[in-house]
């Protein structure tokens, strides 16, 4: 499955509570038909069907960065995948993460990068009103 890309450096997972990080040589967006982006660090919790609680990865949306959140497949015979941007659930096929995928390093200083930040919600917003705030 090629849902990080390649130049994985190191991988560790918690047995006890399946917590995982996964660290690389640089940052990096995708050169892929999916624009994400990968910090140095990516850590979250595996489960069935599903990593949660998942930091240092971003999908980007038009021209705005959002922290995918969840990765899960529902029903593995749909041959979909879902990724939980916390405004919206994206849907694609799993066929696009059959390989790790290709990344380009990113130097997080450089103006000239097509990456920035994440979209964050100010904490005091509801998902209701960032998903307005979203659309409008």
């Amino acid at each position: 499955m090629g849902i990080f890309p390649k130049g994985i450096t190191d991988f560790s997972i918690d047995p006890e509570t399946n917590r995982f990080q996964v660290n690389l040589t640089q940052p990096c967006n995708s050169d892929s038909e999916i624009q994400f982006h990968y910090d140095f660090n990516i850590t979250g919790i595996l489960s069935s069907r599903k990593i949660a609680n998942l930091s240092g990865m971003s999908q980007q949306e038009l021209f705005l960065w959002f922290p995918v959140i969840t990765i899960r497949v529902d029903d593995p015979d749909s041959g979909l995948i879902n990724f939980d941007v916390g405004v919206v659930d994206k849907q694609f096929s799993l066929s696009l993460f059959e390989t790790p995928l290709d990344c380009t390093a990113i130097d997080p200083n450089d103006s000239f990068s097509n990456y920035q930040e994440p979209f964050k919600f100010r904490s005091t917003e509801t998902v209701e009103e960032n998903k307005l705030r979203a659309i409008s």
